[in-house]
């Protein structure tokens, strides 16, 4: 595969692991704040449709996005260093946290629709705590580690390593505080800019596709010995 279309796809997965989580955080809405069990029932039946296909959503984005960080990586040289396989490993649990958090949406809808309260309840409580566990360590490691690995090669402009470092100390900062008290509208607004920050970068390795192609061997896979 030559190097300018390995880092097209790349893009891509980041682009539609972009398009599809930002389109799922849109469809899906939360519960009233407040309501009862009883009234989110009835607010689950009318938005049922909506909540599964924003929890597939999430699944495939999420799935996507870690794609599309192993490839930076790939692309970066940097699969064999510490903070390659802190980026690697980071974005591995984000992505079991999210499918575990998905199931949850759906194990929630399933207790609605059949009228067991005790598994609505349950899914509604843990998909508020996977919600902070993803912000207490994954998400700012994955953060701060795909920043150096950013900041020392060029394979993007050094801007991209210090919003990350932004980025990934402001959820350290939040994922701490959020612990005692509820702080997921800001948290919300991190994980926002971090989408358009993702973005940014996919848009970026398209543009630059064609000037680096001449002097980058195609991608191969290796083999590592015993």
């Amino acid at each position: 595969m030559s190097s300018r279309l390995y880092r097209i796809m790349v893009a891509i997965c980041g682009i539609l692991g972009v398009v599809a989580l930002m389109a799922s955080f849109s469809i899906n809405p939360a519960p009233p704040a407040g309501a009862s069990i009883a009234q989110i029932v009835v607010w689950g039946k009318e938005h049922q449709v909506l909540i599964e296909a924003g929890a597939w959503l999430q699944g495939i984005g999420s799935l996507l996005e870690v794609i599309f960080m192993l490839g930076l990586l790939q692309l970066a040289g940097a699969t064999r260093t510490l903070a390659g396989l802190v980026t690697a490993f980071a974005a591995t649990v984000i992505v079991g946290i999210s499918f575990v958090e998905v199931s949850f949406y759906l194990s929630a809808i399933a207790g609605g629709v059949s009228g067991d309260m005790a598994t609505l309840g349950v899914s509604l409580n843990l998909i508020k705590a996977i919600q902070h566990a993803y912000v207490i360590a994954p998400a700012p490691a994955n953060l701060i580690a795909i920043g150096i690995v950013l900041y020392r090669t060029r394979l993007v402009h050094r801007v991209f390593s210090y919003i990350a470092f932004v980025l990934g100390v402001a959820l350290v900062i939040l994922g701490f505080i959020g612990t005692f008290t509820p702080m997921q509208n800001s948290i919300d607004i991190v994980l926002s800019v971090q989408e358009v920050w993702y973005l940014a970068i996919a848009i970026t390795l398209i543009a630059t596709a064609r000037a680096v192609a001449a002097n980058v061997k195609p991608v191969q896979s290796v083999t590592v010995g015993a």
